[in-house]
C-alpha cells in the first residue's frame, strides 16, 4: 500500500511511521521539517500540503496535533483540511482523535472533557477536536476514520500486538478495569485499519484488551 503519514515526526508519527515500513508499505511522511536519516519525509506542512500531494495515495494516516502553546481551534481546521485532501477520492483518511471526545458511559451524557476532573487547559482542545469531527461527519465524499486512543495514553508502554476497537464513541476498559492504549498498539492498530479498509465513516477508540 501507499500510505501517507501527517506529523511523521512526532511521538505517534514515527510509531506509526516505523510500524507500516516494517509491514513492507511504501511510506511518505510529511512534517514542518525533513528527516534524511528516514526514507521518503517531505518537509511540508499540514496546511501546506495540496491534494496533488497525496493523490497516490491508499491512506491517509494522521498524526497531528496542535500541542498545548497553540491556538485550540487548529484542531478543528485541521480535521477539515485533511477532509479537503481526500474529498471525492477513494483513499482512507485516518486521524487521531482524543480520548476527551469519548463519551463517559452508555448514556452518552456527557464527553470526556465535560467531566470535573478533566484539565481545564485541554478542554477547549477536545472540543475543537469534536468540532472537526462533526465537520468530517458533513463532508460528502470524506471517506474517514478518527481514532480516539483510552484514557491513558501510555508512550513508555510495550507493544503488546493486541487490543479490542470501541465503536460507540464511549470510553473503553479493559479485563483489567483499564482504559490504557500504548502509541505502538494504537499504531499497529490504526496500520490495521488502512490494510483493512475498517471502521468507514466512524470513530472509534482502542483499548488494551
Amino acid at each position: 500500500m501507499r500510505i501517507g503519514i501527517i506529523g511523521v515526526n512526532g511521538r505517534l508519527g514515527r510509531k506509526l511511521y516505523d510500524e507500516a515500513v516494517s509491514r513492507g508499505h511504501q511510506v511518505i511522511g510529511f512534517a514542518k521539517e525533513g528527516d534524511e536519516s528516514r526514507k521518503g519525509i517531505h518537509a511540508k506542512s499540514l496546511f501546506d500540503l495540496t491534494r496533488e500531494d497525496v493523490k497516490e495515495l491508499d491512506a491517509l494516516l494522521s498524526a497531528f496535533g496542535s500541542g498545548f502553546d497553540a491556538d485550540p481551534s487548529i484542531n478543528k481546521l485541521a480535521l477539515e483540511k485533511m477532509g479537503e485532501l481526500v474529498q471525492y477520492t477513494r483513499i482512507h483518511l485516518i486521524a487521531i482523535g482524543g480520548a476527551g471526545l469519548l463519551y463517559t458511559d452508555k448514556t452518552h451524557f456527557q464527553h470526556v472533557y465535560q467531566t470535573e476532573g478533566h484539565p481545564a487547559f485541554l478542554r477547549p482542545i477536545s472540543e475543537n477536536l469534536l468540532l472537526g469531527l462533526e465537520s468530517l461527519q458533513k463532508q460528502d465524499g470524506v471517506r474517514f476514520t478518527v481514532v480516539c486512543p483510552s484514557l491513558t495514553f501510555d508512550y513508555e508502554g510495550e507493544k503488546k500486538g493486541r487490543y479490542q476497537v470501541g465503536t460507540k464513541q464511549e470510553v473503553l476498559y479493559s479485563h483489567q478495569g483499564e482504559s490504557r492504549i500504548s502509541y505502538a498498539d494504537l499504531a499497529m492498530a490504526m496500520v490495521d485499519f488502512a490494510e483493512e479498509n475498517s471502521y468507514v465513516y466512524q470513530c472509534v477508540t482502542v483499548c488494551e484488551e
